[in-house]
């Protein structure tokens, strides 16, 4: 997977990585979020993790 970081630097990063880990779960909350707003339009998005073990 590719990485752009904070200096603007695109990298490639494996799962095996924790910043390949990191940006995968960051994603994939985006994407999880994005689902829950297609079948519950009412939802209200907050920002940051409800519980501090949502993030592995």
């Amino acid at each position: 997977m590719k990485v752009l970081r904070k200096n603007g630097e695109i990298v490639e990063v494996s799962f095996a990585e924790q910043e390949g880990k990191k940006a995968f779960w960051h994603t994939s909350a985006h994407v999880l979020a994005q689902a829950v707003k297609r079948l519950y339009p009412e939802t209200k998005c907050a920002i940051g993790p409800a519980r501090k073990w949502f993030l592995l």
